[in-house]
């Protein structure tokens, strides 16, 4: 996972021992007081960079004349991937964590499960479970697929064997295996999710203690987390950021970092003043919306070639189909089968409504589109599909980054905030979320107890300009293989899916 330096050899002794000392460091040096924005310091020279562009204007930016903590308490607001791992991180490197996450069942963000045993599916019958956002992934980076391994030996997660492939007009052509290993989680990806948040352990087993770096035990005790929590904003103080959520305090942190992305990134970042080249690059990212459909049939469906899982081509509505059933290894209880479809971005986009309030009309048409797309692409006549016990149609509103800073993780050491995330390291990628966590925290763990010109030299990202991913429907899956070739009855059907140029429509995180 990468080494955590010196700081990792010698911590202190404890947290309020290595601020004090640090205030002592500061008042020997002249320093103590906060210099925040607009405090002190003067404009830049105005102009552009070389890439275009504009720099921050220094009363705009926060500044703590501290040096940065010895050993630092970081927010982390968001519990999805990149969240968890970079409060994993910091902890093997004996730094304390709160995440700060939404979610009413559990953490993860699109590490996303329901089902109907924790009653995130209302009204649904026993037995159902959906991963509903990512649908697997892959492993390719050597850093990453150590942490997928260790994962797969605490037995979080498990390889996806079952038939998958393209799937057009009833024409199903799998992989033929020779790509990457397919990932899922034991359960459901929010197992995932709570393994990594040291929430769980093993059936009839009681939490363990430490453990290998990179498991869910590991940090447990350095990793504290707080949901459902909304964070609404964040002040600058002498001391740091000062978190407010739902109207009250949560707390004072020597460092703020954002784990989402979106319009929920951005709300974040914009009343953070002191943090303007951050909200700066925060503004410029671009999302995908999509639908996603959530459908149990009371049989099996009959799916060519016994998919699991399909990347469909020439669907104006239909991206992605998926027995959870199946991949999962469950038993399909009386005989009823859930299925995931995912949409395209250009149908998401076409349908977009506010995802918080979706309009019960809307998502009756949605429903029953994308039921008629899924006939056409098995191949089906209309009325085909076995009966329907439970369906339920859900917007992702930011489902997919479309372009991305490709940079490790955006981090501003003067101001203490960062942000991570798949969007930041490439996009649509649950080894792209992953690393970024990671990169955030070592970023985090190598700012300790530096100040000046080697301070701000760890800064990244902050002037780099986005630029556009490419990836399948759903997402990027490094080390996937070429689709297969498609025959002349698909290829033809497969011109029309999507304009050229459009960006995959659901990230695999």
């Amino acid at each position: 996972m990468g080494a955590c330096g010196a700081t990792a050899a010698h911590r202190p002794p404890s947290i309020l021992q290595a601020r004090a000392a640090a205030a002592e460091r500061g008042a020997a040096a002249g320093r103590g007081r906060w210099q925040g924005p607009g405090r002190g310091v003067g404009r830049t020279s105005g102009g552009r960079r070389p890439n275009g562009i504009k720099p921050v204007e220094l009363e705009q930016q926060a500044s703590f004349k501290d040096p940065f903590p010895d050993a630092p308490v970081t927010a982390i607001i968001g519990g999805g991937l990149a969240g968890l791992t970079c409060a994993q991180e910091l902890a093997r490197c004996g730094l304390q964590a709160t995440i700060f996450d939404t979610g009413e069942h559990g953490v993860g963000g699109r590490l996303a499960t329901r089902c109907s045993l924790d009653g995130s599916l209302k009204g649904a019958p026993a037995g159902l479970l959906f991963d509903h956002a990512a649908q697997f992934f892959t492993a390719t980076d050597p850093a990453f697929t150590s942490m997928v391994h260790r994962w797969e030996a605490d037995g979080a997660v498990m390889r996806w064997t079952g038939p998958v492939g393209m799937l057009a007009d009833g024409h199903f052509v799998p992989d033929d295996g020779q790509g990457a290993v397919r990932w899922v989680a034991r359960g459901g990806m929010r197992q995932l999710a709570q393994y990594l948040a040291g929430q769980a352990h093993r059936p009839g087993e009681a939490a363990r203690g430490p453990s290998s770096p990179g498991s869910g035990t590991a940090a447990a005790a350095l990793v504290t987390v707080r949901r459902p929590q909304w964070i609404s904003g964040a002040q600058a103080e002498p001391e740091g950021w000062r978190l407010v959520g739902r109207g009250r305090d949560q707390g004072l942190f020597d460092m703020a970092v954002i784990a989402h992305n979106g319009k929920c990134a951005n709300r974040l970042a914009a009343p953070m003043r002191g943090a303007e080249a951050v909200h700066r690059q925060l503004r410029r990212l671009k999302l995908s919306a999509n639908w996603v459909l959530m459908a149990a049939f009371a049989s099996p469906v009959a799916a060519p070639g016994g998919l699991q899982g399909a990347f469909v081509s020439g669907s104006q509505v239909l991206g992605w189909a998926a027995n959870n059933t199946a991949k999962l290894g469950g038993p399909a209880q009386g005989g009823v089968q859930c299925w995931t479809l995912i949409s395209t971005q250009a149908y998401g986009r076409l349908n977009k409504v506010p995802q918080e309030n979706v309009p019960p009309e809307v998502a009756q048409r949605v429903t029953a589109e994308m039921l008629a797309a899924f006939t056409r692409c098995l191949g089906l006549p209309e009325g085909a599909l076995p009966p329907l016990v439970f369906t339920q149609a859900q917007l992702w509103g930011a489902a997919l980054p479309t372009n991305s800073l490709h940079v490790p993780c955006l981090f501003d050491p003067s101001a203490r905030v960062g942000v991570c995330g798949d969007w930041v390291a490439g996009g649509g990628s649950m080894q792209a979320a992953a690393l970024s966590g990671v990169a955030m925290a070592q970023r985090i763990v190598a700012a300790s107890g530096q100040q000046g010109d080697a301070l701000r030299g760890l800064a990244l990202g902050l002037d780099v300009p986005l630029r556009a991913v490419q990836g399948e429907q759903i997402g990027q899956f490094p080390g996937k293989q070429a689709a297969p070739a498609a025959d002349a009855h698909t290829s033809a059907a497969a011109q029309t899916a999507a304009p050229a140029g459009k960006q995959p429509s659901l990230g695999a995180y």
